[in-house]
């Protein structure tokens, strides 16, 4: 108690302190002889907001979409609040230190121990996760509030992703939805990273644009780490009905009917499912090829676009894609390949499709051969 009663500011250690305040300004200071704090560098703003003030229960709730709602987490305490938004689903990604706080009036929870740090990683696991949780709950007409502490970065980051990824934004539009909705959410630099890389990952799904024919990923439901890093592999742009139509698809290849779904086949779009397999023992017969070409070829003639997926968009539908260029576009393999590639790099179907691809080239030439004699001989009588 002594050393308490006899304690003097000026007996600290000089440290320098970096301060922040409300309005976004930082300086530094340090205490004089006195133990008064004294700045030691001019005020400077770098652009970006400070804290926010706690003094009063923030209850704003911004409507994002029709059903998705983003807010802090005293709108997630006030039960009339979110019954009044029709609130059915809650994402609550600061669940470390926020309880799910109306877990008991049959409102579901998806928590999410979420650090609001530049450092801490928002994985695509996460993100799908949370992604799937607000589909399922609007398709059956429910409405999901999405919140954190303040309402400010991680659920902000939460919020931009679904945009980008379900509902096909860019990054900069699905930010300006997001602060319509709610001013001040703001997600760290760290985060807006990860959604402009996410943005960068969703175009890549049509990296193949030969007129309207697109080439992308389905749904992969396993380890696919040994993918290329230039590969998005978990979101599945098969999946994404605004995506899709945003491109105007009308036709789907899906050559992974095995274990990937037609999504959207009651949405109008028409289907050709294929059991292929990934496999270097797996056939694909020139009937299957002659099948997807006319499909396709089919499909352009009509105004429509084409979307052909597998499980990766590397290999299978790789493969088909690269066929139809030979067929019907008259390209050699290499031409094919070459042209795939530049625009999805990862494009590499497995060595037995190569090896099928190979002898396709040579049966096309062998064809063409054969009809330059053919139109020889016509010629000469």
């Amino acid at each position: 108690m002594d050393s308490i009663a006899s304690f003097d500011a000026k007996s600290l250690r000089k440290v320098q302190t970096s301060v922040r305040t409300t309005d976004g300004r930082r300086y530094t200071e340090t205490r004089d002889d006195t133990g008064e704090p004294r700045a030691t560098s001019p005020p400077r703003s770098d652009g970006q907001p400070g804290y926010v003030v706690d003094l009063q229960p923030d209850l704003q709730i911004g409507q994002v979409l029709p059903g998705l709602y983003i807010g802090s987490q005293d709108a997630a305490a006030d039960s009339r609040l979110l019954q009044a938004r029709g609130v059915t689903h809650v994402v609550n990604a600061a669940a470390a230190t926020v309880p799910n706080f109306q877990e008991g009036n049959g409102v579901t929870y998806l928590p999410l121990q979420l650090l609001d740090l530049p450092e801490f990683t928002l994985t695509r696991d996460t993100v799908n996760h949370v992604c799937d949780f607000i589909d399922t709950a609007l398709s059956s007409g429910g409405a999901v509030f999405v919140h954190c502490n303040a309402g400010i970065s991680r659920s902000g980051a939460l919020v931009v992703a679904y945009l980008i990824l379900r509902r096909g934004m860019n990054l900069a539009g699905a930010l300006e939805k997001a602060r319509a909705a709610r001013s001040l959410g703001r997600p760290h630099k760290s985060s807006s990273y990860y959604c402009r890389e996410r943005e960068r990952a969703r175009e890549n799904n049509f990296a193949v644009r030969l007129g309207s024919l697109h080439m992308g990923e389905g749904c992969c439901h396993r380890d696919a780490a040994w993918a290329p890093s230039r590969a998005s592999r978990s979101q599945d742009a098969a999946a994404n009905l605004p995506l899709l139509q945003a491109r105007h698809v009308t036709h789907v290849v899906n050559a992974a009917a095995s274990s990937v779904p037609d999504y959207h086949e009651g949405s109008g779009m028409t289907y050709l499912p294929l059991l292929m397999h990934d496999l270097p023992s797996y056939v694909i017969t020139r009937d299957t090829i002659d099948v997807v070409c006319d499909f396709i070829e089919h499909a352009l003639s009509t105004g429509g676009a084409v979307f052909v997926h597998c499980v990766a968009g590397i290999s299978r539908s790789g493969a088909l894609v690269v066929a139809f260029l030979m067929v019907k576009r008259g390209m050699s393999l290499q031409d094919a390949l070459n042209t795939a590639r530049a625009a999805r790099p990862v494009v590499n179907p497995n060595d037995g499709f190569m090896q099928q691809l190979a002898e396709l080239e040579r049966s096309l030439r062998h064809q063409q051969q054969n009809q330059q004699h053919n139109d020889d001989d016509s010629d000469s009588d």
